[in-house]
């Protein structure tokens, strides 16, 4: 009969398996999120800067006009996408060396763990082999001590 601890690591196995066989779809989903991230940036942007134009112009016809320049001189949807793509790209190759930097540094934690608890094991061999070493020293100073009396006698 599987202990309990069998279930639960057959579980955790099992859920390791569907969470790599949908890694393809969460890394999809997350560029999809940068990405609408992104352009939500720069249409917000768009849009305030379009809307501080106006209120430079104390005039309401100087507004409309001042508008208008505005939507004729501002880049177009060609460039605008081209803008977003260029930074889309440079945001997932900065990710991707982020990525990289954190498998490292998390392997050196890993090691450093190891190395920390292999340190503490040797740090506890030897406060054992101190306290045996101190008995067995005050021991053989009773002794001799003791002997010492006895030549005296």
């Amino acid at each position: 009969m599987p202990s309990w601890r069998d279930d639960y690591l057959s579980a955790l196995h099992e859920r390791d398996k569907k969470e790599k066989a949908n890694e393809a779809v969460y890394n999809r989903y997350a560029k999809l999120a940068d990405r609408t991230a992104t352009l939500q940036a720069a249409r917000s942007a768009e849009v305030t800067r379009l809307q501080e134009e106006p209120r430079s112009s104390p005039n309401p016809k100087d507004r409309k006009i001042s508008r208008e320049k505005a939507v004729l001189g501002s880049p177009t949807t060609g460039e605008t996408i081209t803008k977003v793509r260029q930074d889309l790209s440079e945001a997932q190759r900065s990710r991707g060396l982020t990525e990289a930097k954190l498998q490292s540094v998390t392997e050196e934690l890993q090691k450093l763990r190891i190395q920390s608890s292999l340190d503490s094991k040797r740090i506890g061999e030897l406060s054992k082999e101190k306290a045996m070493l101190t008995t067995g020293m005050r021991d053989r100073d009773e002794e001799l001590r003791g002997k010492a009396k006895l030549l005296e006698v």
